[in-house]
């Protein structure tokens, strides 16, 4: 007597999903490791097993095979199971998408991997509901670029990078070899209306997909690792399209290797954003506007030179180069600068840092505002704060003042007592516990200062 092991499916039903217009393969749901040595499989249309299934390894629509494992050894044994393939429709809704409201769910989307051969294209869906996240093009050149990973992260509100705002929606893409692609990236209209919203508060440039949007992809860590390096993606190497039913940005352009990739306006010159800087402060000492920055690293940079403006409108240069401290530019530490204004203006004085790198290319810091004057002058730094914020207020006589720290709803979150001396005075407030994100300052006292000013708590 001859005895053979009977073959089996470890579950049934099996289940398999696709997004049109991609196909599923019915074997692919059938664990191999499971299976017994000697086996094959059949599929088929009907319950009974009678009509074999035509194509069961590219079905592209909602369908239900029968399957059968069967020995190809006499005696023959076998096992059957029942497998449900649902072809989920396309859609041009994209991941963490509300679609009540149209706007991006924040936190991390999670990571995922696509598989692509030399000239071919892929968009990679979530596995539920066949939302999109990425669309990469490997171009033909005889290379795979093979398993590719691709990572998504939306932040709750919008971050900023030395004074530049950038998008929500950022992306980590890692492919097994490195090699030419067209890369499409989804945006919400909502994702750049914040985006303004944020920028049009840190008097940087608005956002317009079709004109002035930037990509930087950045290498060796994202935007917050030491000794990262950046590179500009033009808007005119940016192809930009709008589905408005679905307020989906669709937002395309070409690379030759991978990493992160963040969205924002784009700089003066198309340059990446810019080099890392810590903090850039200013306040009045006697009759000297003292102004001072920390940068946390340097990259291929040149020099700073010091503007200042009376009116917000027109800048002047006021200083000469003053140079990195870092070895031919480059560190992966920071340095402190600083540079004393002799002649400020009567009332406001706006500072801004213009850096310029070894090529030439420049960018502008934040601003700072150092006040001259008769009434009482009050300086908020640092600005982006992560622990303690300082209030320095400058009084002609003594007074008692208040500080109300509101959120973005208006809500007081903090109130600060302050009585103040003649001359100089510094406040201290733990930011610590507060939530990223940004607060408007009101400070007020007895003798009508009444003093607004938006920070950014990082």
């Amino acid at each position: 007597m001859k005895v053979n092991s009977i073959p089996q499916f470890i579950s049934s039903p099996l289940i398999g999903n696709a997004c049109a217009p991609s196909s599923i393969d019915a074997a692919s749901l059938i664990n191999p490791f499971t299976t017994t040595a000697g086996a094959d499989t059949l599929y088929f249309q009907d319950a009974l097993c009678t009509i074999p299934y035509v194509n069961p390894h590219t079905i592209f629509i909602q369908d239900t095979v029968y399957m059968v494992l069967v020995t190809n050894t006499v005696p023959y044994c076998s096992d059957t199971a029942v497998a449900y393939i649902d072809i989920v429709p396309s859609t041009n809704y994209i991941v963490n998408q509300d679609i009540i409201g149209n706007f991006s769910t924040c936190g991390a989307v999670g990571c995922a991997n696509l598989i692509l051969g030399d000239g071919q294209t892929e968009t990679l869906f979530t596995t539920t509901d066949c939302r999109k996240i990425v669309t990469i093009t490997d171009l033909t050149d005889g290379i795979n670029m093979g398993s590719t990973s691709v990572c998504e992260d939306i932040d709750c509100s919008v971050q900023f990078h030395n004074g530049q705002p950038y998008v929500n929606r950022h992306y980590q893409i890692t492919p097994s070899v490195n090699d030419s692609a067209n890369v499409c990236l989804y945006y919400l209209q909502q994702d750049f209306d914040d985006y303004n919203s944020a920028a049009f508060t840190a008097s940087w440039p608005m956002i317009d997909p079709t004109s002035n949007l930037c990509i930087t992809q950045v290498d060796n860590g994202d935007i917050t690792t030491p000794g990262h390096t950046a590179l500009s993606i033009p808007n005119s190497a940016i192809t930009s399209t709008y589905d408005p039913l679905t307020t989906v940005w669709k937002v395309c352009f070409k690379v030759d290797s991978f990493s992160y990739f963040y969205c924002s306006t784009c700089n003066p010159l198309n340059i990446a954003l810019p080099l890392s800087m810590l903090s850039f402060t200013g306040r009045r000492r006697d009759n000297q506007s003292v102004l001072k920055w920390v940068t946390s690293q340097e990259q291929n940079f040149s020099h700073f030179i010091v503007e200042r403006s009376k009116d917000l409108k027109f800048f002047t240069p006021i200083s000469s180069a003053i140079p990195s401290k870092a070895d031919n530019g480059n560190s992966a530490t920071g340095f402190e600068y600083g540079y004393n204004d002799l002649t400020p203006y009567n009332g406001h004085n706006y500072y801004r840092l213009q850096q310029y790198d070894i090529d030439g290319h420049h960018a502008g810091s934040d601003l700072v505002d150092v006040y001259f004057g008769h009434e009482s002058m009050v300086t908020l730094f640092p600005n982006p704060v992560t622990s303690v914020l300082n209030i320095l207020i400058n009084t002609p006589k003594a007074t008692n003042a208040t500080a109300n720290i509101m959120d973005a709803t208006g809500r007081v979150v903090r109130t600060i007592l302050m009585p103040l001396q003649a001359g100089e005075n510094t406040t201290q407030v733990d930011m610590q516990s507060l939530s990223d994100g940004i607060y408007l300052v009101r400070i007020t006292n007895e003798a009508g200062l009444n003093y607004t000013q938006t920070i950014r708590k990082k």
